[in-house]
This record gives C-alpha cells, structure tokens and sequence, in this order.
C-alpha cells in the first residue's frame, strides 16, 4: 500500500494585518518613553523626584509669589479667582508676594439676531484683558 498524501494546514506564524499597526504604535510609543527618559526631560511646572522625598519645582515657588490685584466687575472676579488657583495652588497665603499682576477687561458684545420682542437670540461676546 502506498501512502496517501495527507494535508497539514499549518498555522500562519506571521499575526494578522489588523494587529500590526497596534504593534508598531506600541512600539513608537515605547521607543518615545525611552528617548525622552534618556534626554533627562522633566514637566516644567509638575512635581519631580529627588531621591526619596518629592520636592516641588522651581517654577511653582516663583509663579505661587504672583498677587493677582483685584479686577473690576464679575468677569474680573472670576477670572482673578481662576488665576488665583493656578498660580498657587497651596493656598500659601503666608508665601512671600514679589509680583503684582494688574489686569484691565474690556467687554464688546454684538448681536446678530434680535427677535420681534427684542431679545437677542445670537450675540458674540469679545473680551479684551490688558495686563
């Protein structure tokens, strides 16, 4: 007797197309954290690691010693309220002020569709802040 030929599907070793572009982003992004851990790059306003204990940046020391001066309308309160936060996000009221921060808001509003009652329906609101 002779032998028959028997056919063996062997598995395909190569992954299919749809997985290479994951891998080859995965790979970019990999490549990139090791580039950029060797070039010593450090966020500019985070936190950063000094040996055991965690030290905060220079930067933050100088932007928490801005005062934000009062500004004049709710807008401005608003806005010297959200800068307040960000330039000091401690609270630090004790930290020593070196700089002051003056700003002057200038308000325009245009409106485009007045209804018969003569509510505007569509406005566009433009302000200007000069510090």
């Amino acid at each position: 007797m002779r032998p028959s030929a028997i056919s063996v599907d062997r598995p395909n070793r190569q992954p299919p197309p749809a997985s290479r572009p994951k891998r080859a982003a995965f790979a970019v992004a990999a490549l990139s954290a090791l580039l950029l851990g060797a070039c010593g790059f450090r966020p500019m306003y985070g936190e950063r690691n000094t040996g055991s204990a965690t030290a905060s940046a220079p930067m933050a020391d100088h932007l928490a010693s801005v005062e934000v001066a009062p500004i004049a309308d709710r807008r401005g309160q608003i806005l010297r309220n959200e800068l307040t936060s960000l330039l000091d996000p401690a609270a630090a009221a004790a930290a020593d002020k070196r700089y002051t921060l003056r700003i002057r808001m200038t308000e325009t509003v245009d409106t485009f569709a007045v209804e018969r009652s003569g509510f505007a329906t569509t406005a566009n609101v433009e302000i200007i802040a000069i510090y």
